[in-house]
């Protein structure tokens, strides 16, 4: 890693993050493995955000797509083809309809921000849930996804929807977008950082 790192504080500035938001991996393998996952989950907030907030922004190029040699970067399919954690996520982040929840000053927000030229409707089921399959909150509604736009499709203060006693770290929510009886899109928002989740022993 030290010889194909290019940038001289690159590796710096990965442990840097790393350290900030997720646990200390064990071993160089898993350092690897979870750095992606720390570009993969950044990309994601970005492009989210981005989407969400049309017109005012229309789209997202994020740095980079490929490499042109053996080396450790930025990129989301290396240098052999093969596609990094960042590729994946991008690959859902920016698919034609995207749903998008966020909290925002306290409040759940949902989005579905759509690039199709044509409306359509659709149903969103949205799940406040524990770690080990509790579920807290539900809400289920058909909506309609609205041609080429932005539009935020739930908007609640989230302590209207937990428990009085709820423990962020062992809680997620997720949120489905079905259409044509199928499941056109799944998101998943957590509600502090990931070293900070009390992950049940799988």
């Amino acid at each position: 890693m030290l010889a194909h790192q290019k940038n001289q504080r690159g590796n710096s500035i990965i442990k840097k993050y790393l350290d900030e938001w997720y646990a200390p991996p064990r071993d160089f393998p898993a350092f690897l493995y979870v750095s992606q996952l720390l570009q993969a989950e950044g990309i994601k907030i970005a492009i989210e955000a981005h989407r969400r907030a049309r017109p005012y922004c229309m789209g997202t190029l994020y740095w980079q797509l490929n490499d042109c040699w053996p080396v450790a970067s930025w990129s989301s399919v290396d240098y052999y083809g093969r596609w990094k954690a960042l590729h994946y996520f991008v690959e859902k982040a920016y698919r034609p309809v995207l749903v998008s929840p966020v909290l925002e000053g306290g409040r759940l927000a949902v989005y579905v921000v759509s690039d199709e030229i044509k409306p359509a409707t659709g149903r969103l089921a949205l799940r406040l849930q524990t770690f080990t399959g509790d579920i807290l909150w539900h809400y289920d509604a058909d909506i309609n996804i609205v041609a080429n736009t932005s539009q935020m499709v739930f908007d609640e203060m989230l302590a209207h929807l937990t428990p009085a006693v709820w423990d962020e770290r062992a809680t997620f929510l997720t949120a489905e977008l079905w259409r044509d009886g199928g499941l056109l899109l799944s998101n998943v928002l957590y509600f502090t950082k990931p070293k900070e989740l009390q992950l049940p022993a799988p």
